[in-house]
């Protein structure tokens, strides 16, 4: 597997871990460490041949970022959400995005286009058919003004 590929599937697992949050009234920390040692242990379990080449410093600066940073985040997504409130987007779509604004504005190793691509994938994948260009305008605009 190419490091494309792991980080591709690192990516995927974060925004399982991510779209989670939504569900605790009191996520933090030590939840978030909870939460990973238990879908990692849950991946070990799956006899469904999902990949488990992972880059686990990746998830967890990602995690870790997200969690420390969802204030913000959320203020960067709502500011250029057009004619929506962040209230109305779907928890998938709230994941993908708070996944990518997180790359865009903090993790500078990674070309905005890579972000922006990995983030509508994921869309195309876990969301609605509106899902992918929704999170494309979005992120786009995220990144014109970053």
């Amino acid at each position: 597997m190419s490091l494309t590929d792991i980080r591709r599937n690192s990516r995927r697992h974060a925004f399982a871990l991510i779209y989670q949050i939504p569900f605790h009234e009191n996520y933090d920390a030590e939840t978030l460490a909870e939460a990973y040692t238990d879908y990692l242990a849950a991946l070990e379990d799956d006899e469904e041949g999902v990949s488990k080449e992972l880059d686990s410093a990746y998830m967890i600066r990602i995690l870790s970022g997200v969690l420390d940073k969802l204030e913000d985040i959320d203020g960067v997504i709502g500011k250029h959400l057009k004619d929506w409130r962040i209230e109305r987007i779907s928890r998938m779509d709230l994941a993908v995005l708070r996944l990518g604004v997180y790359e865009l504005l903090y993790m500078e190793d990674i070309p905005a286009g890579a972000t922006i691509n990995e983030a509508v994938e994921l869309a195309k994948q876990y969301g609605t058919d509106e899902s992918y260009a929704f999170v494309n305008g979005v992120l786009g605009r995220v990144s014109d003004d970053a």
